[in-house]
């Protein structure tokens, strides 16, 4: 715990667009887990839609 970025994990709860951005990742997490995608891909993804929902 002394190691955690808490500055980004606020950033991220607090962000106008948290609900969309926190959604795709776990959209992205469980793809992964059902075998759906492979972890590079999934979050390759999910960064592609956290980063247009951050920019609106």
């Amino acid at each position: 715990m002394q190691n955690a970025d808490v500055d980004g994990a606020k950033a991220i709860l607090f962000h106008p667009q948290s609900r969309p951005i926190q959604d795709v990742f776990m959209i992205g997490v469980n793809e992964v887990v059902s075998g759906a995608r492979s972890a590079k891909d999934a979050m390759i993804a999910a960064a592609e839609k956290a980063n247009a929902a951050i920019r609106g």
